[in-house]
């Protein structure tokens, strides 16, 4: 099976300084078709139990700091991949759409836990991983069994995160 990352760099510091409630609405705005797809996920996922929560229910919690809710992971992650749509930049991803899902395994500095707002981390898909730019050194990558053309984009992907001092977030589905 083949799977596809997509990276984001995003300026996570003015992520962080925006007003929670301009952020809801620019998602609800900007992002309907994805909440719509969340929407049908949580049914999926929710199907025969007595809770019932929206995407607009789980961003207002993510953005609250209260995204907590165990087993919903993959929709929080899906949530945050919205955000970043709109306030980060898409990167170009060719060299990674498709890829092997162990590939995303070789890419140095990531961490699963640097992200700005908290969530549980989602038990299959979004595999979702940052990259803080103060943990990128090229000198000192060890790119494990990635192509020369992986190696080649990501090296651009993590270049413009140091010189721009922003975040890249990458998420794997």
């Amino acid at each position: 099976m083949s799977y596809g990352v997509m990276a984001y760099l995003v300026d996570t510091q003015a992520l962080l300084n925006t007003p929670a409630r301009v952020l809801f609405e620019e998602v609800n705005l900007k992002c309907a078709r994805e909440l719509r797809e969340i929407n049908s996920m949580l049914e999926d996922h929710l199907d025969g139990g007595n809770e019932q929560v929206s995407a607009s229910d789980l961003l207002k919690e993510l953005l609250s700091g209260e995204g907590n809710r165990a087993g919903l992971g993959f929709a929080y992650g899906y949530l945050f991949k919205a955000i970043c749509e709109i306030k980060g930049r898409f990167l170009n991803n060719s060299a990674w759409y498709p890829c092997d899902m162990d590939n995303l395994y070789d890419i140095p500095f990531t961490s699963m836990m640097n992200m700005p707002y908290k969530f549980p981390i989602p038990d299959d898909f979004p595999a979702i991983f940052s990259i803080a730019p103060d943990s990128i050194n090229t000198d000192e990558a060890d790119y494990g069994e990635l192509d020369q053309t992986q190696i080649a984009q990501l090296e651009s992907w993590l270049s413009e995160a140091k010189v721009k001092n922003q975040h890249l977030y990458i998420f794997l589905h």
